[in-house]
């Protein structure tokens, strides 16, 4: 019994200076780790450069290992989805990834038509065939005929990906306690000439955003009738970082269909008395004689 009480009084006295000193290393480390969070996130996030111009001599590898330019893909005619990820990345970048997939699913357009997609790894350690394999992924995902032509993985090294990444204002940081890159998730859509348009976030991209958005990026010169008539229906609204309808331009159509029916229904009328007042009252006592 002596000895049990020993025992206890001494594990007693050992927790007694232990928890202190645990006590004092998780608040050590906890302090650490709410430092480091907010440093992480002053330095990450979306810097919106709508209307910039982004370099187009940025020189990356594409899927088969060739060196290109940015200017490839930015030809004049046709607008850019623009995107930053990297392959080994463990959620966020294939989230995005998908959430492209989903929204150009939606669409009837497709990628090397109608618009271009160019995702650019901010890992310079990755390489092309990592790229490619990633491309056969999202290919068989997003299952288009001619898709393959139209989006492109680039690969290369840091200061060209980092030249880009500024000029879009898209920031990112390596964590070094999750072995990951910190950074936010968003698109960007530009025209063919490599100038900013419009930024999309987070990681569901409809196909209505997506083609307004291009459309918007391209001035118009992509897209049928009906698809610019429905641009014009809508706006994009900062708040909702989305595209909405425009309810002036909806008062605008209610008007003119208003004004069309009335402007029907008065020429009905004025037609109805130019042929009443044609009529002349000797032809109804002729056909009395008859």
């Amino acid at each position: 019994m002596k000895h049990l009480l020993a025992f206890f009084v001494l594990a007693l006295g050992g927790a007694q200076w232990a928890w202190p000193q645990a006590l004092g290393s998780a608040r050590t480390f906890g302090d650490k780790v709410r430092n480091e969070a907010p440093q992480i996130q002053k330095e990450t996030g979306i810097e919106e450069k709508l209307g910039e111009f982004i370099p187009l001599d940025a020189t990356f590898r594409d899927e088969e290992g060739n060196v290109v330019q940015l200017s490839s893909y930015f030809k004049g005619d046709k607008p850019v989805l623009l995107n930053f990820a990297y392959h080994t990345c463990a959620l966020l970048c294939h989230y995005v990834l998908d959430g492209i997939v989903s929204g150009a699913k939606s669409m009837t357009w497709t990628p090397g038509n109608e618009y271009e997609v160019v995702s650019i790894s901010i890992q310079p350690t990755e390489t092309p065939a990592l790229a490619k394999r990633q491309k056969k992924s999202y290919m068989a995902k997003l299952n288009k005929v001619g898709a393959e032509k139209g989006w492109h993985f680039l690969t290369g090294e840091e200061v060209e990906i980092r030249k880009v990444a500024k000029s879009v204002g898209f920031r990112y940081k390596w964590d070094e306690r999750s072995k990951q890159f910190s950074h936010s998730a968003a698109i960007m859509l530009l025209s063919g000439e490599g100038k900013v348009s419009r930024y999309l976030y987070g990681i569901r991209y409809s196909g209505k955003d997506l083609r307004n958005g291009l459309m918007e990026a391209a001035d118009g010169k992509v897209g049928t009738t009906i698809d610019k008539v429905f641009l014009w229906c809508y706006h994009y609204d900062p708040q909702e970082k989305s595209y909405v309808l425009n309810a002036y331009r909806l008062m605008q159509i209610g008007m003119g269909i208003v004004l069309s029916l009335v402007a029907v229904g008065l020429v009905w009328y004025w037609k109805s008395e130019t042929r009443a007042k044609s009529v002349q009252p000797e032809d109804f006592v002729q056909s009395d004689k008859i």
